[in-house]
């Protein structure tokens, strides 16, 4: 944060401050309100950790007060490179702490100053003890807001109306932010995004839109995989999105299955007639598992939002298990048995059709692993699905982190606005990615490419890759060559696999395009980190695939 803050304080006039995204409390950061730009740092001097509450023992050797001149807004010509949310605020104060301050002597110097301008004391300490970034802190309206409010709270007018959504576009403004057509899904990543960074688990650098890239993921498609390193977040992230879609009454709209190795048939997702139980007016019993069982919540609640995962997918053999319900989810046709509970047991619908479709409030993920005891996924598997790959930067560990806690459920109407594009297919049609056209052109030399190794894509994978970057611009993701970099990472990468003479032309000329002008900041940094290990394991073994 120093070097940014001494960029902007050397800025003639007034000084700016920006942020990569939008979320919705900072539509608060309107004029005339006093920000504070407070570093704590751990008494050796070193700083502390981006995520996660700060530590008791750190001081604060700088304060830096400011009101704010020009409320946030979202420009084309950003001062900070890549943040276009931007706002400026006036120099109040800029003091060094000398010595060094605790968490509660911030309080007391910063009521010092404030009292002179007519404001409310505040309580410091508590924001800075329950913050999550150590990068700035908010004071609206003379009073410290915790985590909570700033997450809850959007921006309340003068006549009581809640406003939401982006800050407007183009030059700044003093009136609320307007609503726009793709607020509520925005909102809606953006609260889940929160939700996920306040259990504790975080994503950061290279992996920051992470939860809103696999959120869209599973609304855009259904059906997704996550792979990567063990004990990367796969199985937590998947649980919050299940923990933040709530519960009704017949309990949690989501239901995490441990795959076994022993699964050689659809039965333990699709259960089967057991002819040891009674039967019932002619009909057989059924042996329901627990996932048939939460797939016919799912279907006898349409307008609510399932989802299943199944944890560890590939320790049995993906397709022996798997294919009718991958088959089901790709053709709408029939496959579940419709089932009822009758007399303690589960037999077939009376008057209704033995078997209905998959409904499309079901959202599939399913996590993997790979190691001498797992199975590889078959071609087909990973072109009917969004593949993120999970690995773990440096900057993202953290000793100060704790035990990662549930996710809080997420409001209802954010929840909704996911439901309704989840279930609408053709949603990107009348909702699609700004400057869809230089997304077209880049799968088109793609495919290109592609055909020339015999690995080219069809026309599911197109559309498909066309929907998700609809979703993502929709979700919020910011930047043309963010939503380039993870429709290509998720959709295009994991279906290639093959020898080092097939696939070493072909990787270089992805990797450089991936690279850009400037090595050290590259134009698409997802695929750019993994073709260059795939370039790395075609070296040391001849071979390179998405998995690892």
């Amino acid at each position: 944060m120093t070097d940014n803050l001494e960029r902007s304080l050397a800025q003639g006039g007034n000084h700016p401050w920006a942020f990569n995204s939008f979320l919705q409390a900072m539509a608060a950061i309107k004029n005339d309100v006093y920000v504070a730009f407070v570093y704590p740092t751990r008494p050796d001097g070193k700083p502390v950790g981006r995520s996660g509450a700060y530590p008791p023992e750190a001081v604060v050797h700088r304060v830096v007060l400011g009101r704010v001149a020009v409320a946030l807004h979202e420009t084309s010509t950003p001062f900070f490179e890549g943040f276009p949310f931007e706002f400026r605020f006036e120099l109040e104060a800029d003091e060094t702490c000398d010595p060094s301050l605790d968490l509660t002597g911030v309080s007391e110097f910063l009521n010092d100053r404030i009292h002179s301008l007519g404001m409310d004391s505040v309580k410091v300490v508590d924001v800075l003890s329950n913050g999550r970034s150590s990068k700035v802190g908010y004071f609206f309206d003379g009073e410290a807001r915790l985590t909570p409010w700033m997450k809850e709270s959007g921006y309340i007018t003068s006549d009581g109306v809640k406003r939401t959504g982006p800050p407007p576009k183009s030059g700044p403004s003093t009136s609320t932010p307007p609503l726009t057509a793709n607020t509520p899904l925005a909102d809606a990543a953006n609260e889940f995004a929160d939700a996920v960074a306040d259990s504790g688990l975080v994503f950061a650098g290279i992996n920051e839109q992470l939860p809103r890239a696999f959120l869209a993921g599973v609304v855009a498609k259904r059906f997704v995989l996550l792979t990567g390193l063990s004990g990367s977040g796969k199985t937590q992230i998947a649980r919050s999105l299940g923990q933040w879609l709530g519960s009704d009454g017949d309990g949690a709209r989501h239901l995490v299955v441990p795959v076994r190795a022993d699964w050689t048939t659809p039965d333990q997702l699709l259960g089967f007639e057991d002819a040891l139980l009674p039967m019932r007016h002619g009909k057989r019993a059924w042996s329901v598992p627990p996932a048939l069982e939460f797939m016919l919540r799912a279907h006898r609640s349409p307008d609510d939002l399932f989802l299943l995962v199944l944890d560890e997918m590939n320790l049995a053999h993906v397709e022996r298990y798997f294919a009718d319900v991958l088959s089901g989810m790709e053709s709408g046709e029939p496959i579940l048995p419709n089932l009822d509970y009758l007399d303690e047991h589960w037999y077939p619908s009376d008057g209704q059709p033995m078997l209905v479709p998959l409904p499309r409030n079901l959202l599939v993920v399913g996590t993997v692993n790979v190691d001498e005891t797992t199975y590889q996924f078959s071609p087909k598997v990973l072109d009917r699905s969004f593949s993120f790959e999970f690995r773990v930067d440096t900057e993202e560990l953290d000793g100060s982190l704790g035990q990662l806690t549930a996710t809080s459920s997420g409001d209802a109407h954010a929840v909704a606005a996911i439901a309704k594009v989840a279930v609408d297919a053709d949603w990107q049609l009348q909702n699609p990615m700004t400057n869809q056209e230089a997304l077209e052109e880049l799968l088109l030399e793609l495919h290109r490419q592609l055909s020339e190794i015999g690995l080219e894509f069809g026309h599911r994978s197109y559309r498909e890759a066309v929907r998700m970057a609809a979703v993502l611009d929709g979700c919020g993701v910011s930047g043309e060559e963010t939503i380039v970099d993870i429709v290509v990472m998720t959709k295009v990468l994991p279906r290639i696999h093959g020898s080092r003479r097939q696939l070493e032309p072909f990787l270089k000329w992805l990797h450089a395009a991936a690279i850009g002008s400037e090595p050290a900041k590259p134009l698409y940094p997802l695929v750019a980190r993994k073709t260059q290990r795939m370039l790395a394991s075609l070296v040391a073994n001849q071979y390179a695939g998405f998995a690892e």
